[in-house]
């Protein structure tokens, strides 16, 4: 099998991306040959790269196909109270939100799958 049927395309991402699996546990749960997932993958701009590791992780797909309501919230929330900016030195990214609603902060961790912390920063002139 060269080419994945769209079937397994979605479960891909899910055990990849998600759950974090390899490429080659990913193979075994699914019963196919590990080279069209890896294809896939770097396609789709998803291949972590070897010995890589994540202190913290996140669904980074979250927002390659806004098809639900809490997608398409968050991206709005980030365009108008956000700011998303990555780390070129680390490979590491972080989003500043304007909100003291806590909960409404984690709603979003949870909906990204972030497994990391929250910090909170008090700006005077704000």
């Amino acid at each position: 099998m060269n080419k994945l049927t769209n079937e397994f395309k979605p479960k891909i991402v899910e055990l990849y991306i998600d759950k974090r699996y390899g490429v080659t546990k990913v193979a075994d749960i699914l019963n196919i040959p590990e080279k069209p997932i890896r294809e896939f993958l770097r396609t789709e701009g998803l291949l972590r790269k070897v010995g890589t590791t994540k202190l913290y992780t996140c669904n980074d797909s979250y927002f390659h196909n806004i098809i639900t309501e809490h997608q398409a919230y968050w991206l709005g929330v980030l365009f108008a109270d956000g700011n998303v900016s990555k780390e070129a030195e680390t490979h590491s990214g972080h989003i500043i939100l304007s909100s003291k609603d806590t909960e409404w902060v984690e709603l979003f961790k949870q909906d990204i799958n972030y497994t990391g912390k929250i910090y909170e920063e008090i700006h005077k002139n704000f």
